[in-house]
């Protein structure tokens, strides 16, 4: 488990604005500029919606 928070922090860092948009939108409609930026930045993580970034 530490391992993927460690995996999700280092997304943060690499995009805290898309990333900070996703945490943030709580309802649809999602920004899929965030999530494509965020996929695209972090190919070792797998975006759940709403808010959550996992390794798949």
């Amino acid at each position: 488990m530490g391992s993927k928070f460690i995996a999700a922090l280092k997304c943060f860092i690499k995009c805290p604005s898309e990333t900070m948009r996703l945490m943030l939108s709580l309802n649809p409609p999602y920004d899929s500029q965030a999530v494509e930026t965020v996929k695209t930045h972090c190919p070792g993580i797998e975006v759940e919606l709403p808010c959550t970034l996992r390794l798949p």
